[in-house]
Parts: structure tokens; C-alpha cells; sequence
């Protein structure tokens, strides 16, 4: 009986705390903020039963409360249309503005999370890795959406399908030491030539990436992207060159804080975790 108490108060506890924490980064980030502005919150895995293993996670439980606290407390949960327009100055978005992301299709959002939002009426964007879809790696915390699963939710209005890059999402070693960094903002080094990627290399190495996964994108879902999710935040100016010249609208990072309508090709997201 002792136990089953101390159980449930950990339980409480590790909940209230993730939402003291999730409150924390909602006063900060519109400490500022305005009608010409909005906040990203960046979401992974909504497991019932969170993985110990998973620094990114969030459980289903605290997700639901910060739902209810954002529609309780006046956030306004915004599509990538509404924000495309406000920049255009065809309409204004809301005070308190909030973009939902959720990054790498993982299959809680299919089953969990898309209907969830459905029900509330809340858009929000899904990031797919396009290698990753029928080769996931191995260290996921859980299983990833199939294409089918990724095709019946894009077809929702209040679903904006991104691109997290075809193959990209991934380190690569790129010192003599065996340095690994993330692939989309290195030039790799082959420790077989022992030489380095050359910057022409480079850029045809990115741009076969974002064209592959364009493609893929048109021939499974019937669309072309126009929201690029940087696999781990990174970009540099040739990356982000490209992304402006595949016709990319939004490029989303992990950088903090809200983002102004004038700034969209850097786009803040605040990473939500469960504490």
C-alpha cells in the first residue's frame, strides 16, 4: 500500500513539474511577443508510456494538459497557411499565436496525436525523413508512421507535411580525429582518401538530397513540401541557399524564442520535453 502512495505521488509530481516547465517556456517566449508574431513549440514521440531512453519524449498524459492549458489560458494554435498569409499582410494572425511541430512521423502522432488535434480543431505540422520511412534507424524510440499512415493524415487541412530531408538527418565524420557532425552542416571527410568534401561537393551532395526527397514526397503523398525542418536545428548559408532555391517558405530551427512574420526562413522552436 506504501508503495502504490509513493508511486502515485511521483507520478504527480513528475507531471506537475513537466507542466511547471512547459508554462516556464510559454511566459518567456511571449515575454515579447505580438500579433506580429508566433511561437513554435517542437514535439517528437507522445508515447502512453514514455522510454527512459528518450531524452525528447513526451507522454500522452502531460501532452493532453498542455493542450488544455493552451486553449484555457488564450493560445491560439496557428497553420502554416495562416502565418504564409499574415506574412503577405493578407490577414493578421491572433495574439498568441502557437505553430504545433511534431518531427519525425513517429506512429504516436497517427495514433494519439492526429486525432487529439482533430478533435480540437488545432493544425500542426509533421516532419518526415523520407529514408527513414521504410529504413528507420535503429535507435528510435519508437516505430515510425508508414507512408499510408503519413498519406491519410495529409490529407487532413489542419496537417502541413514538412520535409526533415531525405537523408540528412544523421552525424557524419568530418575531422582526421573522427569527428562526427550533423551531415546537412559538415563537409564530410573519408578516412579511406583522407580527404575532405569539397564545397562543390558539398552543395551537389545537399541538393541531390533535397530534390530526392521532393520527389519521393510528389510520388507518395501527391505533394511538394514547402516547410524544411534543419535535422537537428543546423543550417549554414549554403544549405539554407538551397532551401530558398527549392522554394521553401518556412525553414524551421532550433533555436528559441518566437519569430517575426519577416523571418520565417529562420524560424524559432522551443523543444518541449516532459520536464
Amino acid at each position: 500500500m506504501e508503495m502504490e502512495i509513493l508511486k502515485t505521488r511521483h507520478i504527480f509530481f513528475s507531471l506537475l513539474i513537466g507542466i511547471l516547465v512547459f508554462l516556464s517556456i510559454l511566459s518567456s517566449a511571449y515575454s515579447m511577443a505580438s500579433g506580429k508574431e508566433f511561437m513554435v513549440l517542437c514535439y517528437h514521440s507522445i508515447p502512453f508510456k514514455l522510454n527512459p531512453k528518450d531524452p525528447y519524449g513526451v507522454s500522452q498524459s502531460t501532452f493532453v494538459r498542455q493542450m488544455e492549458y493552451l486553449k484555457t489560458h488564450g493560445y491560439k494554435p496557428v497553420s502554416v497557411e495562416q502565418i504564409i498569409r499574415a506574412a503577405k499582410g493578407i490577414a493578421p494572425l491572433p495574439e498568441k499565436a502557437i505553430l504545433l511541430t511534431f518531427d519525425d512521423a513517429y506512429v504516436s502522432y497517427y495514433k494519439f496525436v492526429f486525432p487529439l488535434l482533430k478533435l480540437l480543431g488545432y493544425p500542426s505540422v509533421l516532419g518526415v525523413v523520407g529514408s527513414w520511412i521504410e529504413n528507420p534507424p535503429g535507435d528510435i524510440p519508437e516505430p515510425l508512421m508508414s507512408w499510408q499512415e503519413i498519406k491519410d493524415v495529409s490529407t487532413s487541412p489542419l496537417v502541413e507535411i514538412a520535409s526533415h530531408t531525405f537523408d540528412l538527418h544523421k552525424g557524419i565524420t568530418y575531422t582526421k580525429q573522427g569527428n562526427i557532425g550533423p551531415s546537412i552542416y559538415v563537409r564530410a571527410f573519408n578516412p579511406n582518401t583522407k580527404k575532405y568534401e569539397l564545397p562543390d561537393q558539398h552543395r551537389k551532395r545537399l541538393a541531390n538530397d533535397f530534390v530526392k526527397q521532393e520527389l519521393l514526397l510528389k510520388r507518395k503523398l501527391g505533394l511538394s513540401p514547402r516547410v524544411l525542418v534543419w535535422p537537428y536545428g543546423k543550417y549554414n548559408s549554403l544549405s539554407l541557399d538551397l532551401a530558398k532555391k527549392h522554394g521553401f517558405k518556412m525553414c524551421l530551427t532550433l533555436k528559441e524564442g518566437h519569430t517575426r512574420l519577416d523571418q520565417l526562413l529562420y524560424t524559432k522552436r522551443i523543444m518541449v520535453k516532459e520536464e
